[in-house]
């Protein structure tokens, strides 16, 4: 007999779930609970009293991340997945049409029937990082934008851009200080980033990144975390026809992170340089050459992190046994 699960369709206001049985509509148990902490508890204790302990929630902009990390505190499976995967998923089960209700008992049947990507391991402290993160390079991108258009700007204008850079530039510099002392302050994170920024071309602000975007990182599997970065390639075959192997989907913002450190682990680390050159020595191009780099890359970060864990969980269990 196939488990109840719960689906929530998430807005800024409200929280519709949905307990499903089986793919009839009619069993469906629903109920609209506001998105706001004090009201998390009731979507606790309604998911107890129906012994659900598997809950999917689709990305809506943020507004997803407070329940999914309330429920995952509280030992229930939170899992979040990509809006056009549950789309997708909803019109191969008939549902074309789109509402609330429907869009909650979609993503309940889908976490009865699927597999489902890695459930979510960020703590508060992460989401804030993340929100810092994203607040970073979302600067970064808008110095880029305005040194382009200095380029083509007039003297008085070109005086305008330039002050408006060295703001900007001021507010990433302050950023940057405010996410190095939110990582001092969570012991946890200060922890994961000492064994993230051993790795040649891993610094500060990549670990960080990492850290952030990828909160699963050390928990789940090397296959899981590069298919949940966008970073595993995929089969395009058909018969006798033989496609090329391509990246889809998966963690833009975490990809780019990536990007340069790789780079930098081309030129500081003989090994990462030996597998880049063997890469193009069978004529592959060089970006995909660097792409199976970043790959390599965040694959023995969370090699590393997982061997971090576990010590922290032996040596936890070891002081309890002790005492």
């Amino acid at each position: 007999m196939t488990k109840k699960a719960m689906g929530i369709d998430v807005d800024s206001k409200n929280l519709v779930c949905c307990i499903v049985v089986d793919e009839d509509k009619s069993n469906a148990i629903w109920k609209t609970v506001k998105n706001r902490e004090k009201d998390f508890c009731e979507i606790r204790n309604y998911l107890r009293s129906h012994k659900v302990s598997r809950v999917l929630l689709e990305a809506s902009g943020g507004y997803e991340q407070k329940i999914a990390i309330y429920l995952s505190a509280h030992k229930i499976s939170a899992y979040v997945v990509n809006p056009r995967q549950a789309r997708d998923f909803a019109r191969g089960i008939g549902l074309n049409y789109k509402n609330d209700k429907i869009d909650a008992f979609a993503l309940g049947r889908m976490a009865q029937v699927m597999k489902l990507p890695p459930a979510t391991h960020a703590s508060p402290n992460q989401l804030k990082l993340k929100k810092l993160v994203v607040r970073r390079n979302q600067i970064k991108e808008n110095i880029v934008v305005e040194r382009n258009r200095k380029r083509l700007a007039d003297d008085e204008a070109a005086e305008s851009i330039l002050r408006h850079i060295k703001f900007l530039e001021e507010e990433v510099e302050d950023i940057e200080k405010k996410i190095n002392t939110l990582i001092r302050s969570d012991k946890v994170m200060e922890a994961k980033k000492k064994v993230l920024v051993k790795f040649k071309g891993i610094g500060d602000v990549t670990a960080a990144a990492m850290l952030a975007l990828i909160p699963e990182l050390g928990y789940i599997s090397n296959k899981e975390v590069s298919s949940l970065v966008g970073l595993a390639p995929m089969d395009n075959d058909s018969g006798i026809l033989k496609g090329k192997r391509t990246i889809s989907g998966g963690r833009a913002h975490a990809r780019k992170a990536l990007y340069m450190p790789a780079w930098v682990a081309v030129l500081r680390d003989p090994g990462m340089k030996i597998v880049y050159e063997r890469h193009i020595n069978k004529g592959k191009k060089k970006k995909v050459a660097i792409v199976a780099i970043m790959r390599k890359l965040l694959i023995r970060a969370n090699a590393a992190l997982r061997a971090h864990i576990e010590t922290q969980e032996k040596n936890l269990v070891t002081r309890k046994g002790e005492k």
